[in-house]
Protein backbone atom coordinates (compact mmCIF):
# COMPACT_ATOMS: atom_id res chain seq x y z
CA UNK A 1 0.00 0.00 0.00
CA UNK A 2 1.09 3.42 -0.78
CA UNK A 3 0.09 7.31 -0.75
CA UNK A 4 -1.21 6.35 -4.36
CA UNK A 5 -4.19 3.69 -3.06
CA UNK A 6 -5.94 6.53 -1.31
CA UNK A 7 -8.69 4.53 -0.81
CA UNK A 8 -6.50 1.85 1.79
CA UNK A 9 -5.00 1.95 4.93
CA UNK A 10 -1.19 1.67 4.25
CA UNK A 11 -0.72 0.39 7.98
CA UNK A 12 -2.18 0.76 11.64
CA UNK A 13 -0.64 -0.45 14.68
CA UNK A 14 -0.88 0.44 18.63
CA UNK A 15 2.49 2.63 19.45
CA UNK A 16 4.10 0.75 23.11
CA UNK A 17 5.29 4.15 24.01
CA UNK A 18 2.67 6.35 24.04
CA UNK A 19 -0.56 3.75 23.70
CA UNK A 20 -1.66 5.66 20.61
CA UNK A 21 -3.35 3.81 17.06
CA UNK A 22 -0.85 4.71 14.73
CA UNK A 23 -1.95 5.18 10.88
CA UNK A 24 0.57 5.01 8.41
CA UNK A 25 0.98 6.78 5.06
CA UNK A 26 3.54 5.26 3.54
CA UNK A 27 4.43 8.23 0.43
CA UNK A 28 7.10 6.29 -1.89
CA UNK A 29 6.56 8.70 -4.74
CA UNK A 30 9.48 11.48 -5.88
CA UNK A 31 8.02 14.87 -4.93
CA UNK A 32 5.42 15.50 -8.59
CA UNK A 33 3.13 18.04 -9.61
CA UNK A 34 -0.44 16.49 -8.43
CA UNK A 35 1.96 14.78 -5.22
CA UNK A 36 -0.50 17.09 -2.76
CA UNK A 37 -3.48 16.16 -4.02
CA UNK A 38 -2.77 12.78 -3.04
CA UNK A 39 -1.72 13.45 0.09
CA UNK A 40 -4.76 15.28 0.80
CA UNK A 41 -6.99 12.19 -0.76
CA UNK A 42 -5.15 9.74 1.58
CA UNK A 43 -5.50 12.26 4.60
CA UNK A 44 -9.40 12.39 3.52
CA UNK A 45 -9.92 8.74 3.48
CA UNK A 46 -8.22 8.24 6.66
CA UNK A 47 -10.29 11.18 8.68
CA UNK A 48 -13.19 9.53 7.51
CA UNK A 49 -12.15 5.89 8.66
CA UNK A 50 -11.56 7.84 12.22
CA UNK A 51 -14.83 10.11 12.11
CA UNK A 52 -17.13 7.56 10.79
CA UNK A 53 -16.34 4.89 13.55
CA UNK A 54 -14.94 2.13 10.82
CA UNK A 55 -11.78 2.51 12.75
CA UNK A 56 -12.75 1.21 15.52
CA UNK A 57 -15.28 -1.36 14.11
CA UNK A 58 -12.54 -2.82 11.72
CA UNK A 59 -9.90 -2.31 14.54
CA UNK A 60 -11.15 -2.75 17.89
CA UNK A 61 -7.68 -2.07 19.94
CA UNK A 62 -8.47 1.91 18.71
CA UNK A 63 -10.83 2.38 20.99
CA UNK A 64 -10.14 5.33 23.44
CA UNK A 65 -7.01 5.65 22.14
CA UNK A 66 -5.83 8.95 20.28
CA UNK A 67 -5.04 8.98 16.58
CA UNK A 68 -1.81 9.51 15.10
CA UNK A 69 -1.69 9.81 11.49
CA UNK A 70 2.02 9.30 10.40
CA UNK A 71 3.40 10.45 7.42
CA UNK A 72 6.53 8.77 6.37
CA UNK A 73 7.80 10.35 3.31
CA UNK A 74 10.47 9.18 0.64
CA UNK A 75 12.40 11.97 0.74
CA UNK A 76 12.83 15.40 2.58
CA UNK A 77 9.59 17.37 1.36
CA UNK A 78 10.12 20.97 -0.50
CA UNK A 79 8.64 24.10 2.10
CA UNK A 80 5.21 23.95 -0.30
CA UNK A 81 4.90 20.45 1.22
CA UNK A 82 5.78 21.27 4.68
CA UNK A 83 3.30 24.20 4.59
CA UNK A 84 0.94 21.66 3.78
CA UNK A 85 1.16 19.27 6.53
CA UNK A 86 1.54 22.29 9.04
CA UNK A 87 -1.99 23.52 7.71
CA UNK A 88 -3.23 20.00 7.38
CA UNK A 89 -1.92 19.16 11.19
CA UNK A 90 -3.90 22.38 12.75
CA UNK A 91 -7.05 21.38 10.93
CA UNK A 92 -6.97 17.56 11.98
CA UNK A 93 -6.41 18.90 15.63
CA UNK A 94 -9.74 19.87 15.92
CA UNK A 95 -10.87 16.15 15.50
CA UNK A 96 -8.36 15.04 17.67
CA UNK A 97 -6.31 13.75 15.48
CA UNK A 98 -2.52 14.31 15.54
CA UNK A 99 -0.50 14.43 12.10
CA UNK A 100 3.33 13.50 12.53
CA UNK A 101 6.03 13.07 9.56
CA UNK A 102 8.85 10.29 9.96
CA UNK A 103 11.73 10.00 7.64
CA UNK A 104 12.83 6.36 7.03
CA UNK A 105 16.41 7.83 7.57
CA UNK A 106 15.96 9.01 10.72
CA UNK A 107 17.68 6.14 13.09
CA UNK A 108 17.06 8.32 16.45
CA UNK A 109 13.08 7.68 16.30
CA UNK A 110 12.55 11.37 16.25
CA UNK A 111 9.53 13.01 14.85
CA UNK A 112 8.19 16.34 13.58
Amino acid sequence: MTIAEADVVDAVGIEVATGDVVLTIADHLVLAKDHLALLQSKLDVYVELVRSGELVRTYPAARGRRVVIELIPNEVLPLEALEFISSAAVSLSRFGILLRTRYLSDTTGARS
